[in-house]
């Protein structure tokens, strides 16, 4: 991948402030050999794997496959399908129709946590 492209992704959210799923910070820590990957935002995340390429810390093929993880988490955001209120005990639920999250029922943490097992948690 070159050099532009891998800047070009990372601009691409330069003005939201998004960070990546758990499953996507430890894929670029295994890959960076570094930790703490979960407190970094979007951008500095790229600003990390960039710097690390520049630095020649890490080849080009680290470096592309690290931005294929960040241009995937680019694309593929994760949308939760419940969304439970503890302080309210309220569970609501994402429609695709309306694109945000609907009252669904009243409910305690142990029956949302056995919707989610038995559903799933991302759409």
């Amino acid at each position: 991948m070159k050099l532009s492209e891998m800047i070009e992704i990372r601009d691409n959210r330069e003005n939201l402030q998004g960070f990546l799923h758990y499953s996507e910070q430890i894929a670029l820590q295994n890959l960076l050999n570094i930790e703490q990957m979960s407190k970094l935002s979007f951008v500095q995340c790229c600003n990390r794997v960039l710097f690390a390429y520049k630095e020649k810390k890490i080849s080009n093929k680290t470096a592309s496959k690290c931005f294929e993880i960040l241009d995937n988490s680019n694309k593929e955001f994760k949308i939760e399908l419940y969304r439970y209120d503890s302080a309210f005990k309220t569970l609501y639920k994402y429609s695709k129709q309306h694109s945000a999250y609907l009252y669904y029922s009243k409910c305690s943490t142990q029956e949302y946590n056995v919707l989610v097992e038995r559903d799933g948690r991302f759409i």
